[in-house]
C-alpha cells in the first residue's frame, strides 16, 4: 500500500475531481488499517514486541492507526458530495489522532 502513495498523490494532483481524492483516501485507509493490524498482531506475541512496552503505548500503536483510517474512510464521502477540496480539508482531523488516542483509555 506504501508503494501506491507516490501513484495516488499524483493522479491527484494531476486531477482537481473527487475520485482521485477518493483514491487517495482509500489508499491512506488501507494502508493505516494495516498498520493497526500489524500493531495488534505484534503486541499479542512476545516474541515481537519486548514485556516492558507500557500497556498505553500498546493500545496507541493500535488506535492511532485505526482513527486515522476512519477519518479517511469519512473523507471520500464528503469528497464524493462536496468535492475534492471538501474530503482533501476533512483530512486535518487526522491530526489530533495520537491525542484522542492516549486519552482514550
Amino acid at each position: 500500500m506504501i508503494g501506491l502513495i507516490p501513484f495516488v498523490t499524483s493522479v491527484m494532483s494531476d486531477h482537481a475531481t473527487p475520485l482521485p481524492t477518493m483514491l487517495y483516501a482509500a489508499v491512506v485507509f488501507s494502508t493505516s488499517v494495516l498498520l493497526g493490524a500489524i500493531w495488534g498482531y505484534a503486541r499479542r506475541d512476545p516474541v515481537l514486541m519486548e514485556a516492558d512496552v507500557p500497556a498505553a503505548e500498546r493500545r496507541q500503536g493500535v488506535v492511532t492507526p485505526l482513527l486515522v483510517a476512519l477519518v479517511f474512510a469519512l473523507s471520500m464521502p464528503v469528497a464524493y458530495v462536496w468535492g475534492s477540496a471538501a474530503g482533501q480539508w476533512t483530512w486535518l482531523l487526522a491530526l489530533p489522532a495520537g491525542r484522542v488516542a492516549a486519552m482514550l483509555k
